[in-house]
C-alpha cells in the first residue's frame, strides 16, 4: 500500500490521511476466484488524522492478516483466517471528546468448505447491478433480483465459517463538551469504563441444507465502570457470559423469506 493515502467524502473532498510506518505482504491471489488463498502481511506504525485539527487521530502499533485456504475434491475451500493488532489508540473530539484504547485485539476465523465461486458470483452481481444503477436508476424488480442472487450465493459462502474473536485492555473516557461560556457548568457527565477482556463466538452450520443450527457467544471480564451511584454501581456486572445455540434451522425457508 502507499505509505500516505487520503479518505474522501461524497463530494471528493479530503477528509483524513492515513500514514503506514513500514509494511509487509506476501500473498496468493487467484484470478478466477478474485481473491487471495493465501495471506500474511503486518502494517506497523499506522496513523490516521482528520484533516480538521483535533477532529480525529487514531494510531495503532501493529496490524497482522494471515490467511491459509487450501482447495478441497468437490472445489471448495477450506482453512484458517486471521486478523489482528495491538496498541491501537482512538480519539474523537467534536462536539464532546472521547477516548478509546485497545492492548490487543485477536480475530480468527476457520472456513470449512467455503465456495469461493459463489462469493466471486455474488461480488460481480453486485457490481453489475450499481455501474446500471449510474447511467439508470434500479428498479424494485432489478434491486429484487439482486437481493436473491446474493442471499443464493451466500449461504455457499458463510456455510461452515466460524469466527472468534478477543479483545483486550480496553479503556473508554468521554469527556464533557466544552462549555459554551467560560466558568458554565458542563452539561455532561465524564465517563470512564475498563475492561480486561471481551469475546465474541460466531458459528453457523447447514446453510445449504433443510435444517442449519448457529451458535453465539459473548463472554466480558474485568468490567469497571467509574458509576458514582453505589446502587447502580452495584447492578453492573464485572464478569458475565452470554451464549445462544439455535438447532434446526429451516435455512433454505429462512433465505427465501429473506430475499422475498
Amino acid at each position: 500500500l502507499p505509505q500516505t493515502m487520503k479518505a474522501f467524502d461524497e463530494t471528493s473532498k479530503p477528509i483524513a490521511e492515513v500514514k503506514i510506518g513500514s509494511q509487509r505482504f506476501n500473498g496468493t491471489w487467484v484470478p478466477d476466484l478474485g481473491t487471495f488463498t493465501k495471506v500474511d502481511a503486518e502494517y506497523r506504525d499506522v496513523t490516521a488524522n482528520s484533516l480538521t485539527p483535533g477532529e480525529f487521530t487514531a494510531t495503532v502499533a501493529s496490524l497482522t492478516s494471515t490467511m491459509n485456504l487450501t482447495p478441497n475434491s468437490d472445489g471448495t475451500w477450506s482453512g484458517p483466517y486471521g486478523f489482528g493488532g495491538s496498541g491501537i489508540k482512538l480519539a474523537f473530539n467534536k462536539g464532546s471528546a472521547a477516548d478509546v484504547s485497545i492492548g490487543s485485539m485477536a480475530a480468527n476465523s476457520s472456513y470449512d468448505k467455503i465456495d469461493l465461486k459463489a462469493r466471486k458470483k455474488m461480488q460481480d452481481t453486485v457490481a453489475e447491478t450499481l455501474k446500471k444503477s449510474q447511467t439508470s436508476p434500479t428498479t424494485p424488480d432489478q434491486a429484487g433480483e439482486m437481493m436473491t442472487s446474493v442471499m443464493g450465493q451466500l449461504g455457499g459462502y458463510l456455510d461452515g465459517m466460524g469466527s472468534d474473536i478477543e479483545l483486550k485492555d480496553v479503556a473508554v473516557v468521554m469527556k464533557s463538551a466544552a462549555p459554551a461560556q467560560p466558568n458554565a457548568p458542563a452539561t455532561t457527565p465524564d465517563f470512564s469504563a475498563t475492561l480486561a477482556k471481551l469475546g465474541f463466538v460466531f458459528d453457523v452450520k447447514g446453510m445449504l441444507q433443510p435444517k442449519g443450527s448457529t451458535t453465539v457467544k459473548i463472554h466480558l471480564d474485568g468490567l469497571n465502570v467509574n458509576e458514582s451511584d453505589p446502587g447502580v454501581k452495584g447492578m453492573i456486572p464485572t464478569q458475565t457470559s452470554f451464549e445462544v445455540f439455535v438447532e434446526n434451522l429451516p435455512m433454505r425457508d429462512l433465505g427465501s423469506s429473506i430475499s422475498s
